[in-house]
């Protein structure tokens, strides 16, 4: 994922509530999980209308979990779900 144009993104959606330089990685890509957040420039039938993602993080939210991203430019990302372990089977 390309942490920069995230960021760009947000800026332009003013959506930063503190100072740049003191977003971590985890904040700065957790805004993929808002509500119409798209980094796309063009909306298609498959992608750029910024649903989904914020659908996943909701329905963790409501059984207790989290959702982490962390990506490293050109090599992957990781996406990390946490259950509460009372949901595990």
């Amino acid at each position: 994922m390309d942490k920069g144009k995230i960021l760009q993104k947000a800026k332009e959606k003013g959506l930063l509530t503190k100072p740049e330089r003191e977003l971590t990685d985890r904040e700065i890509y957790g805004f993929i999980f808002l509500p119409g957040f798209s980094t796309k420039d063009k909306v298609t039938e498959f992608s750029g209308r910024g649903v989904g993602m914020d659908v996943v993080n909701k329905n963790i939210e409501e059984i207790g979990g989290t959702v982490y991203v962390d990506s490293i430019y050109g090599v992957g990302t990781t996406v990390s779900i946490k259950i509460p372990l009372t949901l595990c089977v």
